[in-house]
This record gives structure tokens, sequence and C-alpha cells, in this order.
């Protein structure tokens, strides 16, 4: 794939050579991913990078230049607990309000263990010494995370936050479950939610579960969403005080009920007008990444590719990663393939199902090596943001693409 063009000749889903360099900027920090990104009014960047143990934000004009001013030369350091093994950032948002930048993530004690945690920092990239840094006692006890945290913000202010985790005896799984823990904008735990906890156990289904990503919709209702017995994609809903709210879908649950479906990963989905677009990889028993949309209420989406997901076989076999919504409702998907290294993909597709043939590749573009971690867009620069990885002499290199809209 080309990328010495012009930003008027560039075809949309190429990388877009005015961003950074040739459409691609690499942090000056020697860390694994850009785990997640977020964008202020002016669509200025501001990045989390995992520089294990610790972690650093990076931030970024909307060119990709970095912003100076923003911590110590554009790099501001951070870490959940005094002495953790790794601080595990995991997502990033911004209070625009308060003008805050909240990093969440997991403090691991040890190998694989370790609790939700969440830090704050000012404008400026200096800690925010009022705010501190939390190590919330989820879960109670130490044990194996699982996946990356989550986490979003109510139009309240308040936080909203899901862990999951895995407790293992004698080397085996004995229980898999997973956390919506809600805070102020303060960072305190907010006793109107979850009978005066602060907090939801999650178990879809009472059965184990993998809580991946969390949204709110417009009436406040919280959409939780994982996989369930390590094979069903799931949907839950809940009340804004975290009772389940069994209006939605089947007693509370949506799922895809696809008999040829060996298993189900969900990776992301997005609330966009209340309608909740995921995407992940099923085994066929091939892999295929899909796109698929449910309605507000948990019904599956009619209007999109017929009512059934959308697939797609990503290299060798993969899943999306990432998505994005952009004004005109276009979805646009990133992810990579199962590969060793993996091979980096992104795509983009029309409100209902079918590919843009406007992208590069009818649809779906390929050509570096790497893997995704989160998308924006830069609505301004008519700009597609991926926040990633690429390897380099079997090392990972964190990087941030620029694409072409």
């Amino acid at each position: 794939m080309s990328t010495h063009l012009s930003k008027s000749t560039a075809q949309a889903g190429q990388l877009d050579p005015t961003f950074g360099v040739e459409g691609v900027v690499v942090p000056p920090l020697s860390a694994s991913a850009v785990r997640s990104m977020a964008m202020w009014e002016n669509e200025q960047v501001i990045c989390v990078l995992w520089t294990a143990p610790s972690f650093s934000l990076v931030q970024y004009d909307v060119n990709g230049n970095i912003d100076n001013s923003f911590g110590l030369n554009g790099v501001a350091e951070g870490s959940f607990a005094n002495a953790p093994i790794s601080s595990l950032p995991a997502l990033i948002l911004l209070q625009k309000k308060e003008r805050k930048i909240l990093v969440i993530g997991g403090a691991q004690s040890d190998v694989g263990n370790g609790h939700l945690a969440i830090t704050r920092f000012n404008e400026n990239g200096t800690p925010d010494l009022v705010f501190g840094r939390k190590v919330l006692p989820f879960p109670r006890e130490p044990a194996h995370q699982t996946p990356l945290a989550n986490g979003c913000l109510q139009e309240d202010g308040k936080i909203l936050l899901s862990y999951g985790y895995r407790l293992i005896e004698n080397g085996s799984t004995i229980q898999e479950s997973g956390f919506i823990v809600r805070l102020t904008s303060d960072g305190v735990l907010d006793t109107d939610f979850g009978n005066g906890e602060g907090f939801v156990e999650v178990r879809f289904k009472d059965k184990d579960s993998v809580v991946s990503s969390i949204a709110v919709q417009s009436d406040g209702s919280i959409i939780a969403g994982g996989t369930m017995s390590s094979k069903y994609l799931i949907l839950a809903r809940f009340k804004p005080d975290g009772v389940l709210d069994t209006s939605f879908g089947v007693d509370g649950y949506a799922m895809l009920n696809i008999d040829k479906h060996v298993s189900e990963n969900l990776l992301d989905f997005n609330v966009h007008e209340d309608k909740i677009t995921c995407v992940g990889s099923v085994r066929t028993p091939g892999i295929e990444a899909f796109v698929t949309r449910f309605l507000q209420n948990g019904k599956i989406d009619q209007t999109f590719n017929n009512g059934v997901p959308l697939y797609h076989v990503l290299g060798v076999g993969g899943g999306w990663r990432t998505l994005a919504i952009q004004e005109d409702n276009k979805i646009v998907v990133a992810g990579s393939d199962v590969k060793t290294p993996s091979t980096l993909f992104w795509g983009r597709f029309n409100e209902d199902g079918t590919p843009d043939s406007v992208f590069t590749d009818h649809g779906a573009t390929t050509g570096l090596v790497g893997n995704a971690w989160q998308l924006a867009v830069q609505s301004s620069k008519n700009r597609i943001v991926l926040a990633g990885e690429s390897f380099e002499i079997n090392r990972r290199v964190a990087q941030i693409y620029g694409i072409e809209k």
C-alpha cells in the first residue's frame, strides 16, 4: 500500500501523509502499544502507552506533532500504586468539563493477579494529587485479570468501570466473573448504584462471564457486553441504579443464537443513537471477523446486513478489535489476524452493512504488520486515527496511524 501521496490524491482508507511522517506517528518512548487514546474538543490526541512496569501519557496536535507544553516535553509518566509489579493501562477518558484526564487499568500485585485501578491527571499532564491513585477492592481477593479494564462517562459526570477476573485453583479456573463499578466524578464509590455498595457483580445468566466493554444509552441505561461460558457473545442492560433491566432482549440479555458459530468473542461495541454495534471474532470453525448490530431494546437490527452478522476473513483468520462511528453513520473497524507477527487490517462499512466502495479495497485494506487497539475520527481533518502497535526485530513498537477518511 503506497504512502507517498499528497492529501489531495490519497484515497479514502490509505495513510494520510499529512499526519505524522507519511501517516505514522511513533511515540518518543520504548513502549509496547498505544493502549487507548482520546481527543479534546480541538481534536488534539492524547494517548496512554504501556511502558512496563508503568505507563505514560503523550499529547499530539491534530497533525501528529508532539505537544511539548504537556507534561515534560510532551510526556507525563504515571502508575496506579507505589510498588505494584505492573501498572497495566487500558483506557483513557477525558472529563472535559473539569479539564481532567482519567487513566483506568489494573494494578498487578503479582504475575497475572491484580485489582481495578484509576488515577487522574490535570490538563497539562501533572498528576491530580487531590484525586490520587486509587486501587479499588475489586475483586475481593487477588485474581487473574481478564480482559483489560474498560469504562465510560455518564452524562452527569459519574465514572462507570468494568473489570473481569478469573479465580484459579490448582491450575484450573473455578470461576470467571466481572464487575461494574460506579464512581462519582471525584472518584468516590457511588452508593446510589448497586444496592448501596457502588458496584454490581456480572455473571451473564449466572454463567462464567467475561465483561469486555461498557457503554451508556441516552436514557441512562447501562450496556455491558462480553462473552458467556467462553463461547457466546452476550449483552446485558442494567438500569441506572445497577438492577438488571429484564425488558431488554430476552430477560435482560441479547445474544446472536447462530448455530454455525462454534464460539464467539465480543471485543468491542459502540452505542450510537442508542443502537449497539458489536465487533469481534467467531469460529465457524475457521476464524472470521464480524460486525453486527442490535437495536436499543436488544433485538437484532434487521436493517444491518438483513439481520445477520457481516463476516470477513482477515488474512489467516482474525477479528475486528475496535470500531468508531462517523458522523455520517458509516462504521470504521480495525483488527488483526492471528499469525505471528500479525497483519493489521482496517475497513469501513455503510450504515446498512454494505462495504464502502470508496474506501480502499472496497471496504477493507491491509499491508502493515501490527495490532489495533482503538479508533477515533478527526472530523475537522477528514481523518481516521488508529492507535496500535507494530513489530520490529521481535519487539512491539507503539504507533499511531492517520488514515484518509
